[in-house]
């Protein structure tokens, strides 16, 4: 998924990790978010 920057502590708390550089979407900076999954593999979503 993507997360504005603002929200990043949201997902981080809901188990995502930031991956990758910032980007601009709508003119707001934007990260590409990963899910942890359990066993410390990564599922893609969004």
């Amino acid at each position: 998924c993507h997360a504005r920057e603002n929200a990043i502590g949201f997902y981080e708390k809901m188990l995502y990790s930031q991956k990758g550089s910032p980007f601009l979407e709508v003119g707001l900076t934007h990260y590409v978010m990963r899910y942890r999954l359990a066993n410390n593999e990564e599922a893609v979503h969004g």
